[in-house]
C-alpha cells in the first residue's frame, strides 16, 4: 500500500513548491506471526587473541512461527568477530532450526572479560543470547585508569605477563594488592606501573584513594 504526504515551502521570493513523498508500507498479513525460543551450546567464551570457537545456536519455533531470523551482535565488543552459517535462517513452523556460530577474537583484541549478547532477529520479534567473552592477555597487557575506574576491571592472562596501568586521570591512583602482595604508590596522571605476574591464582586489588575503585586479575599457566 502506498501512502501519499503532501507538503508546500514558499520560498523568500514567494514561490510555491508542492512536495509529495510516498512510502511503501508492509502488508500487516504479511508480518511473521508467533514467536520463537533461542538458545546456545555455550555463552561463556575464553579465548587468547587470534582464536575463534564454534558453538551452536538453536531457534525452535512457537505459537505457529513461521519466518526468516538473521543475527548479530547486540553489544559489539571491539576485536571480536561475530559469523552465523547461514547468516539468514528459516524457522519453520512448529520446527527448529540450528545455525553454527563462530566467534572469532582478532589479534589486536584488548584482554579483559567482557558482556557480549547474540541478536536474533525479525521485523516483529526480537531476542538476545547473553554471555561473556573472556580475551586472555599474555606478554604485554594493558589496565588503563579512567573516570576513576580499571578497565578490563577483572582480566585473565597467562603466566609471566607483565600488567601495566596507565593513568589516564588528572589525579592520582594505585594498584594495590587487596592481600599486600604489591602496592605501586602513587601513579600520578599520564603516567604508569608495571608488574610481572608469575605465580597461578586470583589477585584481587583496589585503588587507595579510592577503595571503591576495584579489579582483579586471573593468572593461569
Amino acid at each position: 500500500m502506498l501512502v501519499g504526504i503532501v507538503g508546500f515551502v514558499i520560498t523568500a521570493g514567494g514561490v510555491i513548491f508542492a512536495l509529495a513523498i510516498t512510502q511503501q508500507s508492509i502488508p500487516i498479513n504479511s508480518l511473521p506471526g508467533g514467536d520463537f525460543r533461542a538458545t546456545s551450546t555455550e555463552t561463556n567464551h575464553v579465548l587468547s587473541p587470534g582464536e575463534s570457537r564454534t558453538f551452536k545456536i538453536r531457534i525452535q519455533s512457537l505459537s505457529g512461527f513461521d519466518a526468516d531470523v538473521r543475527f548479530g551482535l547486540n553489544y559489539p565488543v571491539s576485536g571480536v568477530r561475530f559469523e552465523v552459517t547461514p547468516s539468514i535462517a528459516k524457522v519453520p513452523k512448529d520446527g527448529e532450526v540450528v545455525v553454527n556460530a563462530t566467534l572469532t577474537v582478532l589479534k589486536d583484541a584488548k584482554p579483559g572479560n567482557w558482556n557480549i549478547a547474540f541478536k536474533i532477529v525479525t521485523p516483529t520479534v526480537f531476542h538476545s543470547i547473553n554471555g561473556t567473552v573472556n580475551i586472555i592477555g599474555a606478554g604485554n597487557t594493558v589496565i588503563e585508569i579512567g573516570n576513576i575506574q580499571f578497565t578490563p576491571k577483572n582480566v585473565t592472562v597467562k603466566k609471566e605477563t607483565v600488567i601495566t596501568w596507565v593513568n589516564l586521570d588528572n589525579i592520582v591512583h594505585t594498584s594495590t594488592s587487596d592481600k599486600g602482595v604489591w602496592d605501586s604508590g602513587d601513579i600520578v596522571g599520564q603516567k604508569s606501573w608495571s608488574r610481572m605476574f608469575d605465580e597461578v591464582g586470583i589477585y584481587e586489588y583496589h585503588c587507595k584513594p579510592h577503595p571503591f575503585q576495584t579489579g582483579s586479575i586471573t593468572v593461569i599457566g
